[in-house]
């Protein structure tokens, strides 16, 4: 398998209450935080990016009317949650060689974890594992990598069932199947959801505790 080639998807349809603006769009270096993810998953591959977004498709589809490779898919069933946006993506494209997958409000601020993803994964050991996770000081944390066998079983899962969650489809495989890497980047376990906890993080990378 050509770890160039592993797509990313963006999960981006989330409503923001809380943060009361899209995520997506905040500023961060320079540019909406999105833009920001997509450049810096670039550094490492070209593969395709995949963005579920809800409300205002056309700013989205205006917004990335420059980059190639990008497809943006629209989940206008937001109720749903985020299994909803997650079965989209996997019905919207042929992920023969699985997939990273992040929602939008965690940040990326370098391709470590990607590099040290495919590492483990094109090891020859690790090839019955379906889904591989990250932490930091044993928070959880993103991306994190789902193999094309575990993509087509979720496809078949019911949006509607109770036990239509990533993290309990995860912790439904076998141990065998599932590997968890540990990586000293703080980032990959924030979750960025109120103005205050936007204006730390800023502050965190003004400051250097970030790096790209």
């Amino acid at each position: 398998m050509d770890s160039q080639s592993i797509p990313l998807v963006i999960l981006a349809a989330g409503l923001s209450t809380r943060m009361g603006e899209a995520k997506a769009l905040l500023k961060h270096r320079g540019d909406p935080w999105i833009i920001q993810q997509i450049r810096t998953f670039r550094k490492y591959s070209l593969a395709p990016v995949v963005i579920v977004v809800g409300k205002e498709l056309t700013k989205y589809n205006e917004l990335f009317s420059s980059f190639s490779n990008i497809q943006i898919i629209e989940n206008n069933k937001q109720d749903l949650g985020t299994f909803y946006s997650i079965h989209l993506a996997f019905n919207s494209f042929n992920f023969i060689n699985g997939a990273f997958i992040k929602p939008v409000d965690v940040p990326l601020e370098n391709n470590n974890i990607f590099r040290g993803i495919t590492d483990f994964i094109e090891d020859e050991d690790s090839q019955i594992v379906k889904a591989v996770l990250v932490r930091n000081a044993n928070r959880g944390g993103h991306p994190i990598y789902l193999a094309r066998e575990f993509i087509e079983q979720l496809k078949y899962v019911d949006v509607s069932n109770c036990a239509a969650r990533l993290d309990l489809q995860i912790k439904s495989l076998a141990p065998e199947e599932k590997n968890i890497l540990e990586f000293d980047e703080d980032w990959i376990s924030l979750n960025i959801n109120t103005p205050m906890q936007w204006q730390e993080f800023q502050v965190a990378c003004e400051t250097s505790s970030f790096s790209e």
